[in-house]
């Protein structure tokens, strides 16, 4: 897994009760199918689309690329603190990355900011639980069959996988602390 900087200094570590964001790749819109989607392209698409600015250790799509690269596991992947969830303007979002991955939300990612109302559904790969999903990722990401979204306007386990789409022009979900 590719983890994109996003502040100063070459520490990757974080106050154990930091908080995570969750926001939008912005105008950045991907072809999640187009046969060249790598883990490193969507994270850059994240910090083009514009981190918060509290953020300034890793940032990352919120999406699921293989069993070894998963949301389920981005607790330790990435080294995600214990501290809530939240928007980008910290609205809150989960108490916790577990009660994200539990399905247990105090806000849906639309209300809190972090995706646009217009686009509703982000891709994710991946199960209600966060774990991956190979049968809704574009066919391994090459461009053909579907790929699971997450649903912006759910405050349970369909935040996470709750439709899926097409591969084209989709805007990515992402975290960052």
């Amino acid at each position: 897994m590719v983890l994109t900087s996003t502040g100063c200094g070459s520490s990757d570590s974080a106050s154990e009760n930091a908080t995570i964001y969750l926001f939008s790749s912005g105008s950045t819109s991907l072809n999640v199918g187009n046969g060249t989607l790598t883990r490193s392209a969507v994270n850059a698409a994240c910090v083009s689309g514009g981190a918060p600015t509290a953020c300034t250790h890793k940032t990352a799509a919120f999406m699921s690329f293989s069993s070894s690269d998963q949301i389920s596991g981005f607790a330790t992947q990435l080294s995600l603190p214990s501290g809530t969830v939240v928007g980008p303007t910290g609205t809150l979002i989960a108490d916790s990355w577990t009660a994200l991955l539990q399905g247990t939300l105090k806000a849906t990612p639309i209300t809190a900011g972090a995706f646009p109302v217009s686009a509703t559904y982000y891709p994710t790969a991946s199960n209600a639980d966060g774990s991956y999903n190979s049968s809704y990722d574009c066919t391994g990401w090459t461009g053909t069959g579907f790929v699971g979204m997450g649903d912006g306007t759910q405050t349970n386990h369909l935040a996470i996988y709750g439709a899926t789409a097409s591969c084209n022009g989709k805007t990515i979900l992402c975290l960052c602390y």
